[in-house]
């Protein structure tokens, strides 16, 4: 489990419509994830349990016959859970000469034990919890916040569609085939088995990935990893057919649903509406608008609040840097749009179009000087030319930026 990964994940979880929010639009696990990737069956009566706290210990005796003593040190106290080492010391093996109620209780044991190892596994991977589901609760800040439930799932969600935090597969691992028993097959997961391992910094990480998911696009994002309606599962030769057993619920055109096909403007016309809707970045843009209200120079740059905080840190923030950058090019071609429109209007649109122009120009070397890129500043002018064509003012404009332009103290 990539703890980093995850907990950037869960940071844009958001309760009231059970989707995480990111610059691609809102995003959840589906059950054609939870055939895929788990093979559990998703039709019939749900598994309802007590999830209260009271008591648990009594009640764990009262299933196993057994539970673990509280701690003498409260600072080693863990609510409702019992450590993995508890559990194979007490029922590792379960004895040759055991009744039918022994047996019992170590197959209780047993399943107790598999399922928290794998679909409900705690984050630190040595407790097991008697309540699991809490996803709610991880995206909130208050107190002392958790995340439980199958992170199996939601990492290998993560993997087969986003880049951010996605380990290097190495070389799979043969499966042991069983040619008379198809359900032993190993599930989609599978292709994730064998992986590398994240060994940086967490904290470090934390923020990377952070960055990176602030300005992922839709883009960049995988939308149909397992293949498309007719290919589902093919990518896998040896796939569970548990994986696939259940696709009537989740294809597209299962059943008498009409096949709605995939629709580009539609789309961008939702992302348009989410984005202006919820908040998808957590990075806070770089600089204010009115840095690009004055000439630019390194110095000038390098008192911003922003760049202070990276001399001081332990990497550059990219993100912030480019959400400014998006933010200010997209107003800037509105309003050449705008400007455009309006000039067909004018009797006069030569003087207004100049003093755009220029403006624009003076606005993109210093986005430009943001950047890096330590080009010279447009030199202004307050006399007032005389209308000549459009070519010839963005020739001869051209021409005195280069010859007028100078340097900054970079």
């Amino acid at each position: 489990m990539n703890a980093a990964a995850l907990t950037t994940l869960i940071d844009r979880w958001r309760p009231k419509t059970r989707t995480f929010h990111l610059r691609a639009g809102e995003m959840t696990p589906t059950l054609q994830d939870v055939s895929t990737i788990l093979a559990l069956p998703i039709q019939g009566e749900p598994l309802c349990m007590n999830i209260a706290f009271d008591g648990w210990r009594g009640q764990m005796e009262d299933l196993i016959g057994l539970a673990p003593p509280e701690p003498e040190d409260i600072k080693d106290r863990a609510p409702a859970s019992a450590p993995f080492s508890w559990i194979r010391t007490h029922f590792g093996t379960c004895p040759l000469e055991a009744d039918r109620d022994t047996l019992g209780t170590y197959t209780r044991v047993y399943l107790w034990y598999m399922l928290s190892r794998t679909l409900f596994a705690d984050s630190g991977g040595k407790l097991t919890h008697w309540c699991w589901l809490k996803l709610d609760e991880g995206c909130r800040r208050i107190g002392s916040g958790g995340i439980g439930g199958c992170l199996l799932l939601i990492s290998v969600w993560r993997w087969d569609r986003l880049s951010v935090g996605r380990p290097r597969i190495l070389n799979q691992r043969p499966w042991p085939h069983y040619r008379n028993n198809p359900d032993r097959e190993p599930t989609w997961a599978y292709t994730w088995d064998n992986v590398s391992e994240m060994t940086s910094d967490p904290i470090v990480m934390y923020m990377h990935y952070t960055e990176q998911l602030d300005t992922l696009t839709a883009e960049q994002v995988d939308w149909e990893p397992y293949g498309t309606y007719y290919r589902i599962g093919s990518a896998m030769s040896d796939l569970n057919p548990k994986c696939l057993e259940e696709a009537g619920f989740w294809l597209r055109n299962g059943g008498l649903i009409e096949v709605v096909p995939y629709n580009a403007a539609a789309f961008n016309n939702y992302l348009q509406w989410f984005h202006e809707s919820t908040c998808i970045e957590l990075v806070n843009h770089a600089y204010d608008e009115d840095i690009l209200d004055d000439l630019i120079t390194f110095d000038e740059v390098a008192q911003s609040q922003y760049d202070r905080t990276t001399r001081k840190g332990r990497s550059t923030s990219i993100a912030s840097s480019l959400n400014f950058m998006r933010s200010e090019i997209q107003k800037t071609a509105q309003e050449c749009e705008v400007i455009w429109d309006q000039s067909h209007k004018d009797e006069k649109p030569i003087g207004p179009l100049r003093h755009f122009i220029k403006n624009t120009a003076r606005k993109m070397l210093r986005l430009a000087n943001l950047l890096g890129c330590r080009e010279g500043e447009i030199a202004t002018s307050s006399s007032e030319e005389a209308e000549i064509p459009d070519d010839t003012i963005l020739s001869q404009s051209i021409s005195r930026g280069k010859k007028q332009a100078t340097r900054s103290a970079y």
